[in-house]
């Protein structure tokens, strides 16, 4: 069922069209130092379970990025606030919108001094990517911390539900680049993305217009 109204009032008036015009599939913005909820492509390998032998600044092809076009289930992320008051996410099943959920991207801002001592400029990177996994639970042993209904899209990047001390920053800029997302929200997406399998799943993450401002969230990012 179609959620009409997210968790903090967004109109199903708002709904924005599903745009997918991207010149390739980016596995990682070059220019990401990643950070919190983030895990450094340098440091890949010290989570088990990740992709760090996987090349992913690779860009498709045009004839992939068509087939990851023609998945039948499409997420969408759009960091833009502009048009709807918040950040959010619209999820299509064959070309149906079915959802659509409040999250945050990344804060995006440098210097940030992530928990393993680097620093970092974090940041959620744009274009159209393919899941690398589904986790109904994960234990981050590089941040010490639980994660659930994790799907990792782009090396350390993730969609995950994050906790509730961080519910009232859902909808701005707020995390060190992963999509965040309120529980429940996540264990739905979670589900449609296991029902129709990850072969099925693309996420676009559609960038705000140049010059849109950041809403700083009410505090740094700790997840």
């Amino acid at each position: 069922m179609l959620n009409l109204m997210n968790r903090v009032g967004m109109p199903s008036a708002l709904i924005l069209s599903l745009g997918l015009g991207f010149s390739g599939l980016v596995r990682a913005n070059d220019e990401a130092m990643l950070a919190d909820d983030i895990i450094p492509q340098e440091e890949l390998a010290d989570e088990e379970g990740l992709y760090p032998e996987r090349d992913f600044l690779r860009r498709s092809s045009p004839k992939e990025l068509a087939k990851h076009k023609a998945r039948r289930v499409q997420i969408v992320v759009y960091k833009t606030m502009q048009k709807t008051g918040r950040q959010h996410m619209e999820v299509f099943v064959d070309g149906s919108l079915q959802e659509i959920f409040t999250v945050s991207t990344a804060w995006e801002r440098k210097g940030l001094k992530g928990k393993s001592g680097r620093v970092y400029n974090p940041v959620t990177p744009n274009g159209t990517f393919i899941p690398d996994s589904l986790e109904r639970k994960r234990y981050s042993n590089l941040w010490k911390v639980w994660l659930h209904y994790v799907i990792p899209f782009s090396g350390g990047v993730w969609v995950h539900a994050t906790t509730p001390d961080h519910y009232a920053e859902l909808g701005a800029p707020a995390s060190g680049g992963c999509v965040r997302m309120h529980l429940e929200d996540a264990e739905r997406l979670f589900t449609i993305v296991k029902q129709y399998g990850m072969n099925e799943t693309a996420i676009t993450v559609v960038p705000a217009p140049a010059g849109e401002k950041q809403v700083r969230p009410a505090k740094a990012p700790g997840r």
